[in-house]
């Protein structure tokens, strides 16, 4: 039975040296499966790596679109959506800003329904 992914994670990718020569700085680097990817960043840009790494996550999930029940599609996959392929607002109609959320509806936010019965 094949081991289970470990998902997205930074790695510290060791110092390289050739003949006592330092080559390669140590550097963050986004492990994810069987690939690395770089982030451009030191060993001591600990908080940098995270962002970079944070984006690269939300960069990879996309929400299904697909034809589904109401009560089973998550709030943040339709503002995601929204955000990302939505009509675009002129200025007689309401921007996100206005749209005004209700204390404690951000707690579980992410994984409300849109419809509730």
């Amino acid at each position: 039975m094949p081991r289970r992914s470990k998902g997205a994670r930074l790695h510290l990718r060791p110092a390289r040296y050739r003949a006592g020569k330092l080559t390669h700085k140590a550097t963050w680097v986004i492990r994810d499966g069987a690939g690395y990817y770089a982030t451009g960043c030191a060993e001591r840009e600990v908080a940098a790596a995270e962002q970079v790494l944070k984006d690269y996550i939300a960069k990879k999930y996309a929400p299904t679109r697909k034809e589904q029940d109401l009560e089973k599609i998550p709030v943040a996959d339709v503002l995601s959506i929204l955000l990302t392929t939505g009509p675009t607002f002129t200025s007689r109609t309401p921007t996100l800003r206005s749209i005004s959320i209700g204390s404690g509806a951000s707690k579980n936010f992410g994984e409300s329904s849109c419809c509730r019965r």
